[in-house]
């Protein structure tokens, strides 16, 4: 496994490092400042909270959203959560 860290910025993006050396590995240009992002317990998706929107990616193909919820909300989404039903 490969460590990681993740971060969300005012330039519309979320960036991907190897903390290990500074390095920045892949980034995700979205639409507008994230608010809140997570990650699901088993390391497989990222959940984004933005203005107006929410955004899933899976962390295996960051090219593209896994799922978009775009201009579902009024305002900012602050907070993000995900959970499976077993």
């Amino acid at each position: 496994m490969t460590l990681k860290l993740a971060s969300g910025s005012y330039d519309n993006t979320i960036r991907f490092w190897d903390p290990t050396n500074g390095s920045c590995i892949e980034t995700i240009k979205l639409s507008s400042t994230p608010n809140r992002i997570e990650i699901t317990e088993d390391k497989s998706k990222i959940l984004i909270g933005m203005n107006n929107c929410a955004k899933i990616y899976d962390l295996k193909r960051l090219d593209q959203a896994f799922r978009s919820y775009d201009n579902d909300f009024k305002g900012n989404v602050t907070a993000v959560g995900c959970f499976w039903k077993q």
